[in-house]
């Protein structure tokens, strides 16, 4: 390596930044992110990206990751009592002999909707002890007095397969999947999926239970100095572990206003992503960071790759399609 080589990166910043994304459609930056991954070392993990970020908050599937009471308590609703489920709203698709879970989950709804799908829910349920619950944005939670015995599926895990083995599992699996049954049928010839289906919308047909739990108790685990995220998850997150939790700003230097040696960028599926997989590369290549870490959700896996401002040298290698580290 040349001496000025050398000086030059010494004088990087200590700044590492974690990244976490979903593999969308409408990722537009297709082309830079093969980029960063051929350069980079790449690790395929067979967990969807919810669970790896459970997991790097030392948060236990017991048997589900709690992540319903997580984002519940930040999305307006008091989570500190009972036992939570989201709900998620979802179209089931009729295969030949089975139903497979469509996308995206959840379903898009306008508010209206969903408050008439909910209150039906409720006026069904209520009397057995299931209390279904909106959150400020929308998201549905399902609230329970207790531990229902049973263990879920995250969708991601789920989506385009059979649901047949991706249904509740457990001591009370055959309850729940009753429950489940219900909703179909309460769901089926519904006014709001009448309106859906006139409007060329596929109708809500069943909802998903998933990261079942109660709200863990408070941590002083902090794996980040701070979090930029727009998401409820992190948020909770952060509330949970007394991190910093701001919104995802448009520019690097709002990023790097302050000492911080590592930060966590949750992007999900955020409209920003394009533009910060953009801002995030400018910044390794100019030295402003040092080591960029994605954690990149793919339905049921995560493909994780680790690239340094040292990685943008190797000219030698050459660039692969994104869709070739995926298998």
């Amino acid at each position: 390596m040349p001496v000025k080589l050398a000086n030059e990166i010494d004088c990087i910043h200590a700044v590492k930044f974690t990244v976490d994304l979903e593999l969308s459609n409408v990722l537009q930056q297709r082309d830079l992110l093969a980029k960063l991954l051929s350069k980079g070392k790449t690790t395929l993990v067979p967990m969807p990206l919810e669970a790896l970020v459970s997991e790097r908050f030392s948060l236990k599937a017991a048997p589900d990751y709690p992540l319903a009471a997580i984002s519940a308590n930040a999305d307006g609703l008091d989570a500190h009592t009972a036992y939570w489920f989201r709900a998620d709203p979802v179209h089931l698709i009729l295969q030949r002999d089975s139903f497979s879970l469509g996308e995206p989950v959840p379903l898009s709804m306008e508010v209206e909707h969903t408050q008439l799908l909910v209150a039906a829910l409720n006026s069904h349920f209520l009397s057995e002890g299931l209390e279904f619950m909106l959150g400020n944005s929308g998201n549905w939670y399902l609230r329970i007095s207790e531990d229902p015995k049973i263990q879920t599926n995250l969708p991601n895990v789920a989506i385009s397969k059979n649901i047949h083995g991706y249904m509740p599992q457990g001591a009370y699996a055959g309850k729940w999947r009753s429950i489940l049954n219900e909703v179909q049928m309460l769901f089926f010839e519904h006014p709001v999926n009448q309106q859906r289906e006139s409007l060329a919308n596929v109708p809500v047909n069943s909802i998903w239970l998933s990261g079942g739990g109660y709200l863990p108790a408070k941590s002083d685990l902090q794996n980040f100095e701070l979090l930029f995220a727009d998401t409820l998850l992190y948020r909770g997150l952060a509330e949970l572990t007394g991190t910093q939790c701001r919104p995802v700003p448009t520019d690097i230097e709002t990023m790097l206003v302050n000492a911080y040696t590592h930060i966590c960028l949750g992007l999900g599926t955020s409209a920003n992503t394009d533009a910060c997989l953009n801002m995030l590369y400018e910044a390794l290549k100019d030295r402003k960071v040092k080591q960029l870490t994605f954690n990149i959700g793919v339905y049921d896996k995560c493909l994780v790759a680790e690239v340094t401002t040292w990685d943008l040298y190797r000219f030698w290698r050459s660039i692969k399609p994104v869709e070739r580290f995926l298998t």
